[in-house]
C-alpha cells in the first residue's frame, strides 16, 4: 500500500505504539481535568446570573404589583387606576408590546409621576422606554445602556438614589434616571428634537433618526389619549 507520495507506507514500529499507549491516559487526565474546569465555570456564571436575575425579578414584581413595604410587613396591591385615560394607554401598550397589564399599568403611572415631578410630558417619557427597550426593565446595549430608559450608568451616577447596578435596573429609579437625563439636555439644546438626539448619542445625525421615532411613539400615545371620553 502506498501514501501520497508514492512510497511503501509502513506500518508504525513497536516504539511508537508504546510511547501512544504511555501518553494516551495523560492526554485524557488533561482533557477530563479541563472538561471539569468548564464545567464548574459554567455552573458558576449560571448560579450568578440567575441570582441576579432573580434579584431584578424580585424588584420588578415590586413595582407591578405595586409592593410598599410597612416596617417588617409588606402589603402586596395590584392598583387599577380610575383614570380612563391610564387605563387606555395601560391596555394599549400592553397589547402592543406583549407586556402584562399590571405591569405596563405601573409603568405609566411611574412615567406619570415622573413627568410631573420633572416637568416634562409622561407621554415622551413612555414613548422614549418603548423605543429605548420595549418596557424591558432587564435590557442592556453593547455600550453600556442599561435598563427601561436605556441610562448608561458611568456618566449618570448622580441620577440614582445609590451608586449600584441594581439600583440601575429597578423599574421606577431608571424611569427618574431617563427622565432626568432628558430634561439635563433639554435646558443644554433648549430643542426637544436635539435633546433626543443628544440622548441617544447621535446629536449630528442630520436626519435626527431617533427623536423621529421617539416623537411619533408619542403621537400614538397622544391619539390614544384622545379617543377616550371622559
Amino acid at each position: 500500500m502506498q501514501n501520497l507520495f508514492g512510497l511503501i507506507a509502513t506500518p508504525p514500529g513497536p516504539a511508537l505504539w508504546m510511547h501512544r499507549e504511555r501518553s494516551n491516559p495523560i492526554i485524557f487526565a488533561f482533557l477530563a481535568a479541563v472538561l471539569a474546569a468548564l464545567s464548574i465555570f459554567h455552573a458558576r456564571f449560571q448560579l450568578e446570573a440567575s441570582a441576579l436575575e432573580a434579584g431584578v425579578l424580585r424588584t420588578f414584581h415590586s413595582v407591578a404589583v405595586g409592593e410598599i413595604g410597612q416596617g417588617d410587613r409588606r402589603v402586596v396591591l395590584r392598583p387599577v387606576s380610575n383614570d380612563p385615560r391610564i387605563r387606555a394607554l395601560t391596555e394599549y401598550l400592553s397589547k402592543r408590546y406583549l407586556v402584562s397589564a399590571p405591569a405596563m399599568e405601573n409603568l405609566v403611572l411611574a412615567a406619570h409621576d415622573a413627568g410631573k415631578s420633572m416637568g416634562l410630558d409622561p407621554l415622551l417619557i413612555i414613548a422614549v422606554m418603548a423605543v429605548e427597550s420595549r418596557f424591558n426593565p432587564l435590557a442592556e446595549s453593547v455600550a453600556g445602556a442599561k435598563g427601561l430608559m436605556q441610562v448608561i450608568p458611568k456618566y449618570h451616577w448622580d441620577k440614582f438614589p445609590v451608586a449600584e447596578d441594581y439600583a440601575v435596573l429597578e423599574p421606577r429609579n431608571n424611569i427618574v434616571a431617563g427622565a432626568k437625563v432628558i430634561r439635563e439636555y433639554l435646558h443644554r439644546t433648549g430643542n426637544l428634537v436635539a435633546a433626543l438626539q443628544m440622548y441617544a448619542g447621535a446629536p449630528a445625525d442630520p436626519d435626527n433618526g431617533y427623536a423621529s421615532k421617539v416623537l411619533a411613539e408619542q403621537q400614538r400615545l397622544q391619539q390614544v389619549v384622545r379617543q377616550v371620553r371622559i
